[in-house]
């Protein structure tokens, strides 16, 4: 299936971005480099990445993009969850064959309510999500795909949970999708290269990336087969 991950808009002056969405702001407009969705389109052949609020795209800007694929993977949290509730069913409404499934720390932690908020919304993937946004685009049978939720003869189903890769298995997963906004008025963009999992340190204080897992930091090996060559 064409696969869009979909960063998407946000209220005016809403501070974040994928992995990083807080229900403030500041004086700095800011956003973080879409990491997490990065990860899972590097596994998926000519999917796209769409980071709508640093391109200041409205929903029907965002919508008229979203409606040319198959499989949209929006991410959401919890300040911006009404928002993206309406993005999905506008999603729907002009592409009704399109499969959305919701991605981030609100589905991971309330799945059955995040199905529950919307029939615009098809999945809702908990935890860790690239292995299982991958088998979703390449059309398994949404019964085999561990960590996912969905309705099912109008019940909602929960699959078991999927283990936390290891670094070993980072390691053969692209470091992130090239990602570069043909649109950008920004003077610069830094893309990061993440290496872990999680956050490798432990301040009292830190707001950790509240989508991909509960298990803790792990860290992909320093092999030159590994990230090394992900790197452009």
């Amino acid at each position: 299936m064409r696969t869009l991950f979909l960063n998407p808009p946000a209220y005016d002056n809403f501070d974040g971005g994928a992995g990083s969405r807080y229900q403030a702001t500041r004086e700095v407009w800011s956003f973080w480099y879409p990491t997490w969705l990065c990860y899972p389109a590097g596994m998926i052949q000519d999917s796209r990445v769409l980071d709508a609020p640093p391109e200041g795209l409205s929903q029907a800007q965002s919508v008229a993009i979203a409606k040319a694929y198959d499989f949209v993977v929006l991410h959401t949290s919890t300040p911006s969850f009404k928002m993206d509730v309406q993005t999905a069913q506008m999603i729907k409404d002009s592409n009704p064959g399109a499969t959305v499934a919701f991605v981030g720390g609100h589905p991971t932690a309330m799945p059955e309510q995040t199905l529950q908020a919307s029939t615009a919304i098809d999945i809702a993937a908990r935890k860790e999500f690239d292995w299982s946004m991958k088998e979703l685009a390449e059309g398994l049978d949404w019964a085999q795909i561990q960590g996912i939720s969905y309705r099912k003869n109008g019940r909602i189903v929960h699959n078991p949970e999927r283990t936390p890769m290891t670094g070993d298995e980072l390691d053969t997963c692209p470091l992130q999708a090239p990602f570069m906004p043909a649109t950008s008025t920004s003077a610069s963009i830094t893309a990061p290269t993440v290496s872990t999992r999680m956050c490798p340190c432990t301040p009292a204080v830190a707001v950790r990336p509240a989508a991909p897992s509960a298990s803790g930091p792990r860290s992909r090996p320093a092999t030159p087969t590994g990230p090394a060559r992900w790197t452009t």
